[in-house]
């Protein structure tokens, strides 16, 4: 056992580790990498709680038994949201500050620590519940609070996978399937250890037997994969964000621009919604750095915002257009090359700065309940 212990303090202590790179020398401003840093710190230190139960560090002193009482190492409702987040961030979704409201229901993991407080309060006054009272109360919230924390996290991960379904691939997305798809293995395993927990007649024997061995163990290897994985991802995106340097002859970057001009505005390619820079490239015979060197120095657009805006352009020249009064909104926004009424929404307010709705309203109202 103390081998076992070992090796999840050593899990707990790598995930911390990464915590730290990806906040401070990752370049964490990137959402992405700190809704990851917050993920593994959540692990970690839930890992860490375990290993300090396991030891029975509370009965060693009054100091460790309130630190025991009061910290709270379990705060596991949060991350299905920020497995749901990080996914969502990655594939290129924005997050607003109305959505951070998913991680209120981490209330539910702190109750214990509320009720340790109130305990110790009263305790110091000579008044109130006894520990025994206390202690029976802890242990049996955290066993039934284990419910709503499996299913937060299995509903989160589904919400994930869902999304990742509609993404073209790359490696990203390719990471981002491995990633939900180890976290659903992990259920299975937190599964098959919930159900005799939870049931009365099996709880003490079933821990005394394997104790939380069979799901900390795998959280140890995981905050390993995660974190190793996970940190190199980040820097590879990081160096991938930094804009190629500009030694094109001016010749050459005329050239590309109106090429690429020419293929929206003439050939309409962006009505293909699966179109993707290989496919430009393809088709215009000219190399990817020198496409994408020109649209990030000199057009100053991502590819996805530069298709994006004939996509646009033409959704709106299409809405105003009597040829296309019998069509839905979604059905124009498809038609004009988007993939999703997401994607499309997400465009338009970031390009028109109001929703389509409101947009809609000014110039088609008939189209809003369409």
């Amino acid at each position: 056992m103390q081998f076992l212990n070992t090796l999840i303090l050593l899990g707990a202590f790598q995930g911390i580790t990464v915590f730290g790179l990806l906040l401070f020398y990752s370049h964490a401003g990137k959402k992405p990498n700190r809704y990851l840093a917050a993920l593994i710190f959540l692990i970690s230190f839930a890992s860490l709680g375990v290993y300090l139960m396991n030891i029975g560090i509370k009965y060693t002193s009054p100091f460790w038994m309130t630190v025991s009482m009061v910290v709270p190492f379990f705060i596991i409702l949060p991350i299905g949201p920020l497995i749901y987040f990080y996914t969502r961030t990655l594939t290129g979704e924005k997050i607003d500050r109305k959505q951070n409201l998913h991680f209120a229901s981490v209330i539910i993991d702190l109750v214990p620590q509320i009720a340790s407080v109130i305990f110790l309060t009263t305790w110091l006054e000579g008044d109130g519940f006894t520990k025994s009272v206390h202690d029976t109360f802890v242990d049996e919230y955290q066993t039934y609070a284990d419910i709503p924390r499996w299913l937060s996290v299995t509903l989160y991960l589904f919400l994930s996978w869902r999304l990742l379904k509609k993404q073209q691939p790359s490696p990203t997305v390719k990471w981002l399937r491995q990633f939900t798809t180890v976290f659903l293995i992990f259920q299975a395993v937190w599964l098959a250890h919930l159900i005799p927990y939870i049931i009365p007649s099996l709880r003490n024997e079933w821990i005394e037997l394997v104790g939380w061995y069979p799901v900390y163990i795998p959280l140890a290897v995981l905050i390993y994969w995660l974190g190793i994985k996970g940190y190199f991802l980040s820097v590879s995106l990081q160096k991938q964000r930094q804009p190629p340097q500009n030694n094109l002859p001016e010749n050459v970057i005329e050239e590309t621009r109106t090429a690429l001009y020419a293929c929206m505005e003439n050939e309409k390619l962006f009505l293909d919604p699966t179109l993707n820079l290989n496919k430009v490239v393809d088709h215009l015979k000219i190399p990817q750095k020198t496409i994408s060197a020109v649209l990030n120095q000199r057009i100053h657009k991502s590819f996805n915002e530069f298709v994006n805006d004939y996509r646009l352009m033409e959704f709106k020249k299409r809405i105003g257009s009597k040829a296309f009064k019998h069509m839905t909104i979604s059905g124009i926004a498809l038609e004009c090359g988007f993939n999703s009424q997401a994607t499309f929404q997400r465009a338009f307010k970031q390009n028109m700065g109001i929703s389509p709705t409101e947009y809609l309203s000014k110039v088609s109202p008939e189209k809003i309940h369409a």
